[in-house]
């Protein structure tokens, strides 16, 4: 593909997914508002249902037919299925402008359920194509992107469906007059994609839908990181679409405010979730930080613990304005909490659906992100049933937000405790960087995943946190078998960490051989082992004897050994120099790491790396020296 079309892919796919996404939502929020303010009516069911009904047809296909838009990925040039969508859609904007125009209710939930059909067909095309027009390193990058637009989407379209609804008796008009504009520019954009190749051209296409669900759901679960991505992303979007679904009901019955004041709330929410993807992208700029997504959950968890206690009913009878209604400062901190409910959401979905891409295979990817689709719809469904249920039941809006909240926070919990070594990870990167001042040379040596083994020069107790901060996945390191019992609190981190226990031969030789049949285990599944070759903490300043243990581990399982350099950290208070110790009150200790090139098994001695270990410190202190 020539560079200057490939340039002009991702920009392209970008305006598609937004105007796609603005497009379905700016009809599905109109329809809720018209709903809610009981504009359009159906006998025999309560607003809040029909709302929660609204936005659980427009999910339902993504249940029904994601698996089939999977394969459909897979099989066919993602281009001219994506100029298929647009034509389709098309179609569908000047259905749902018929049946606003003819106040025909049925029609207009149609009309949802064929929007949502193309949504659920364009997702797995959308996610699927994007390792293939951008690079490798510029993945979360553009996951970010691809996410921030998505909800950007879903802010402008959810302020004007519920500007539109606004104009009651016009709102039919100037809808479909803003969807049919929304689906052709979309379809005129997309012949900017140029053609990229089938994944896998000879796969056969299952029509039964119940198959093709099963088929998706079984290829996201080969991978248990990529299945648990799966159900937390859906879990996001249960509450999600749970908030979304009670502020109009919210707006009207609780707050007895305008549309326009839920509309400012819709608008909250999605740019929060915005901010949230943008946060993680320049959190995730060096890093795949995965470690943000147990602690995205709790925060989004917390935040909406708090939302019940500033839901204040209002007093009188009238419909307030948003200036009448944002006087109240019990007001201005449910949107402030709105808001913060979704940046640690969005903080803590990019990750997630980085994972889902870089873990599976191209030619599977597709049927992944068709997997996910499915199981968020299910989710989102749930959601949906929940509100009617929690109706039908007449439990309070407030007592339903804080349903939702608490079953967020177990949620979180269970993040935590499914990714605990991402999280700890997190921790070492932002310890290392709030209390040191680090300067990293050679970073372009990091692998970008294991099976590899870091080593350095051992010069305080707390090396391994700078080894940890700098490694793309998290490291076991093996350490001296004291710490261990050094203190319950002590020993709980490190074997939740899964670092190894080691001793010399002397002291526990079954217990070295056992730490080198974990760190074999370790490399076999692809890890990163941190190992001290030294093997003890200098006394002095300078570089210890090489043991060749490190030998025995590359011997066993041949993988790249990385050399890392560090200076600036003798005669802190975690190294075992004589002298006083002087404290630096206010000010960061500056520490500089080398990265040298990997040593490669076929040529790998511990001598030989001895070696290359002590030119770096040499180089680096000669450069030092050049600078004072």
């Amino acid at each position: 593909m020539p560079n200057s079309r490939l340039k002009r892919s991702f920009p392209a796919l970008f305006i598609i997914q937004l105007l796609g996404a603005a497009s379905g939502n700016v009809f599905k929020n109109c329809l809720m508002f018209l709903i809610a303010y009981h504009v359009l009516t159906m006998a025999g069911v309560g607003n809040q249902a029909l709302v929660a009904g609204t936005a659980a047809v427009f999910i339902l296909p993504y249940f029904i037919f994601s698996g089939i838009g999977g394969e459909l990925a897979d099989k066919y040039p993602k281009n001219r299925l994506i100029i298929g969508l647009k034509l389709y859609e098309v179609a569908c904007a000047l259905l749902a402008t018929a049946a606003l125009l003819g106040k025909n209710l049925p029609l207009s939930l149609t009309a949802v359920f064929l929007l949502g059909t193309e949504a659920a067909l364009f997702g797995p095309v959308k996610y699927s194509i994007l390792p293939e027009i951008v690079p490798d390193e510029r993945l979360l990058s553009a996951n970010a992107h691809i996410e921030s637009g998505t909800f950007i989407a879903i802010l402008l379209g959810t302020i004007t469906g519920g500007l539109l609804s606004s104009y009651r008796e016009n709102a039919a008009l100037y809808t479909g007059i803003t969807l049919i504009s929304l689906a052709i520019i979309g379809l005129i954009t997309a012949f900017l994609i140029p053609y990229l190749s089938p994944a896998q051209p000879k796969l056969k296409i299952d029509y039964t839908l119940w198959r093709g669900i099963k088929e998706s759901c079984q290829t996201a679960k080969k991978k248990p990181r990529i299945w648990l991505s799966v159900l937390l992303i859906s879990w996001f979007w249960l509450i999600g679409s749970a908030l979304l679904a009670l502020l109009p009901v919210l707006g009207n019955s609780l707050f007895k405010a305008s549309e326009a004041v839920v509309t400012i709330y819709m608008a909250i929410f999605c740019l929060g979730i915005g901010s949230g993807t943008a946060l993680a992208q320049i959190l995730c700029r060096r890093y795949d930080n995965y470690g943000l997504i147990p602690l995205g959950a709790l925060l989004m968890g917390l935040s909406m613990v708090l939302l019940p206690f500033f839901c204040t009913p209002s007093a009188g009878a009238a419909i307030l304005t948003p200036k009448e209604f944002f006087n109240q400062p019990d007001n201005l901190i449910f949107g402030l909490l709105l808001f913060f409910t979704a940046l640690w959401g969005g903080l803590f979905t990019v990750p997630l659906y980085t994972i889902l891409q870089r873990l599976s295979a191209r030619e599977e990817r597709s049927r992944v992100v068709a997997a996910n689709n499915i199981i968020n719809a299910v989710f989102m469904v749930l959601s949906a049933l929940m509100l009617m249920a929690m109706e039908y039941a007449a439990i309070s809006l407030k007592w339903q937000l804080l349903i939702f909240a608490l079953l967020q926070i177990a949620v979180s919990l269970l993040a935590f405790y499914f990714l605990p070594s991402e999280f700890d990870l997190l921790l070492c990167r932002i310890l290392a960087h709030l209390f040191y001042k680090i300067e990293v040379k050679g970073r372009e040596n990091l692998p970008p995943n294991g099976p590899a083994v870091f080593i350095s020069n051992h010069v305080t107790f707390i090396d391994w946190l700078f080894l940890a901060a700098l490694a793309p996945t998290p490291p076991h390191f093996a350490m001296y078998k004291d710490y261990f019992f050094a203190s319950r609190l002590l020993s709980y981190i490190l074997r939740r960490a899964g670092a190894i226990p080691i001793a010399p031969t002397h002291e526990d030789k079954a217990l070295l051989d056992n730490a080198f049949n974990e760190i074999s285990m370790a490399l076999k599944k692809g890890d990163i082992i941190g190992f001290f070759p030294e093997g003890k903490l200098t006394r002095d300043g300078n570089l210890n004897i090489f043991r060749t243990g490190i030998e025995r581990i590359i011997n066993r399982d041949p993988a790249p050994v990385y050399p890392f350099a560090i200076t600036g950290l003798w005669g802190s208070i975690f190294s075992r120099h004589p002298g006083p110790y002087k404290p630096h009150f206010f000010r960061r200790r500056k520490i500089e790491i080398t990265i040298g090139e990997p040593l490669m098994p076929d040529k790998f001695s511990a001598a030989a790396l001895e070696e290359k270990v002590t030119d770096m410190l040499n180089e680096m202190h000669h450069e030092q020296l050049a600078l004072t």
